[in-house]
């Protein structure tokens, strides 16, 4: 379990994290936390986790994401929230759909 082991680092440094995380997977089951795109594109199986409060209560869900989920997520990941035409594009790049 990997709780964002990437903070503080971007670009070719995150990709790098990804790659050493996605060899560590071959032989072992790893679960990361991350707020990357770049690691987030290594993963074989992307889990999006949403958080609501309602009436002073919390709750969270978790859901597999499918491979559309992913680039949205991803593009809205490279695009600070607005997931844009060019950020898709990258996102189906990074995640060679």
């Amino acid at each position: 379990m990997f709780d964002e082991v990437d903070a503080g680092i971007g670009g070719s440094a995150a990709v790098a994290v990804g790659e050493a995380l996605r060899q560590v997977s071959r032989n072992h089951q790893v679960f990361v936390v991350t707020h990357l795109p770049q690691v987030a594109a290594c993963a074989d199986v992307q889990v999006g986790i949403a958080k609501t409060v309602r009436q002073q209560e919390t709750f969270v869900r978790a859901e597999m994401l499918t491979i559309d989920d992913r680039i949205e997520e991803i593009a809205r990941m490279l695009s600070g929230g607005q997931a844009k035409a060019s950020a898709r594009q990258t996102a189906r790049d990074m995640l060679g759909a």
